[in-house]
């Protein structure tokens, strides 16, 4: 077993020194680690003790990882940024790894044999699985029909997808990830596509409290990259919309206090729901409040 935690560790475990402390060191050497692997040089403080001197801590946990992956068989589908948070929305039944190198190294340890993960592309993916990502990046619908700027309908090898909530911006990488998960025999539902964080659509009335999908004529646009920002805004601006904003390089709070003040039908934030939609939340309590 491996710890990071040198009050966690017992009897019989590897201590991870990430934390550079000899006094860390000292609590796993009285715990009883039986190894120290560390890219500093301690006073040996018990010969009976592996200690084992890397260069660089993190690239060694990189290395374990990628050894228990081979080891434990483990499946990976290694997936660009957009491509990961797809399939986050799509609630497949699948594990995702973390996006700290230590917890996905625990994750890989806990790992039954042969389990599936999904793996975002990052500074460390390609040493934890070196082989190129299983994304076929050409494949596009043969068909596709936007209903509006958030409901698109396809046809991709010769199956026929009806109102799925997504944007048809990104139509063509939803294909290549249905294709992708085909390979690997995962089960995939469209209509449970819910929370796609990039365009994710917020229906507001005129006082910026929350509506339901569709039951209003202002919409706020969330987008938390800021390459898709740049994409999506002309995106919009192909559609010569009326009363579109584009709101960028300021502070939520900035945002909200120029919403209140504008005439709006379509609003595109660079910024995401799960950090704003707290300021639309109070903003509905004290339109509550004032009534």
């Amino acid at each position: 077993n491996f710890q990071t935690n040198p009050q966690k560790i017992e009897r019989g475990f590897a201590y991870l020194d990430i934390s550079n402390s000899y006094e860390d060191m000292k609590i796993a050497v009285a715990n009883g680690a039986y190894a120290i692997i560390t890219n500093n040089f301690y006073t040996i403080l018990d010969e009976e003790i592996a200690w084992i001197q890397t260069k660089d801590i993190q690239l060694a946990i990189l290395k374990l990882s990628r050894f228990f992956v081979q080891e434990k068989r483990l499946k990976i589908l290694k997936l660009s940024k957009l491509h990961f948070d797809l399939l986050n929305a799509l609630h497949v039944k699948i594990k995702f790894f973390k996006n700290s190198l230590y917890e996905l190294f625990f994750q890989i340890l806990n790992a039954k044999d042969e389990t599936l993960f999904a793996l975002k592309e990052n500074e460390y993916s390609d040493i934890i699985m070196p082989s190129k990502s299983q994304i076929d990046k050409d494949l596009k619908p043969q068909k596709l029909f936007s209903k509006g700027l958030f409901l698109s309908s396809f046809v991709f090898e010769e199956k026929y997808y009806h109102e799925v909530k997504i944007s048809s911006l990104f139509v063509p990488q939803l294909c290549q990830l249905l294709k992708c998960l085909e390979t690997f025999k995962l089960e995939v539902h469209l209509e449970n596509l819910n929370h796609f964080i990039h365009f994710y659509p917020q229906f507001v009335d005129k006082k910026l409290v929350k509506k339901e999908f569709g039951t209003s004529s202002c919409v706020l646009i969330f987008e938390p990259d800021e390459e898709l920002f740049n994409q999506e805004m002309l995106y919009l601006q192909k559609f010569s919309l009326e009363h579109t904003l584009f709101l960028q390089n300021s502070t939520n709070e900035e945002k909200l206090a120029k919403l209140q003040n504008a005439h709006f039908r379509y609003a595109l934030l660079h910024s995401s729901f799960e950090d704003f939609g707290e300021l639309l939340k109070e903003n509905s309590n004290r339109q509550l409040t004032l009534l």
